[in-house]
């Protein structure tokens, strides 16, 4: 989440992490943008203490960190083009997050090239919880299937790449 984010997203954000604890979810908040203009964990840290008990956050994790957790989790949700893309290629369900008219275009434009149904799409903060109950009932094997695609498509960039090296 980034740090344009306002308190009232925030607060939004919590609101609509309360209901997907509801549903059952547990809610691990972590930091993914720590270079400049980013800054997270202070947008994260609002949300930690506006939500309801059992919220937690990582508040210093390392690459490693952020691949187990995003994934073993059952579901990302976020603004990170990083976190959603670790999703994906784990084949989990995830929710790329907007508030207001402030989108990531790249993040945008991942999601629209290579995604599938409602994974592409960006979604308002206060659509979360309906959002995610919708995401997590796409089949995960069509997901997984995706997933499957897109790294096929990246050995045989890779592949041509080699193909080009070689020949020079």
């Amino acid at each position: 989440m980034n740090i344009r984010f306002s308190d009232r997203a925030s607060k939004e954000v919590t609101a609509q992490l309360n209901e997907v604890r509801k549903l059952g979810f547990r809610i691990a908040l972590l930091p993914l943008g720590f270079a400049s203009g980013h800054y997270d964990q202070f947008a994260l840290r609002r949300v930690l203490k506006q939500g309801d008990e059992g919220f937690w956050i990582l508040r210093k994790p390392s690459v490693v960190d952020t691949t187990y957790l995003i994934s073993k989790s059952a579901a990302f949700i976020g603004t990170s083009l990083h976190g959603n893309i670790i999703a994906e290629a784990y084949g989990n369900p995830h929710l790329a997050i907007r508030y207001g008219d402030y989108t990531i275009p790249k993040l945008q434009k991942y999601l629209h090239t290579w995604e599938i149904g409602d994974l592409r799409t960006v979604v308002d903060v206060e659509h979360i919880s309906k959002s995610l109950r919708a995401a997590v009932n796409i089949p995960r094997g069509l997901i997984s299937d995706n997933s499957t695609r897109l790294r096929q498509l990246v050995y045989e960039n890779f592949d041509r790449i080699f193909e080009v090296i070689e020949q020079e």
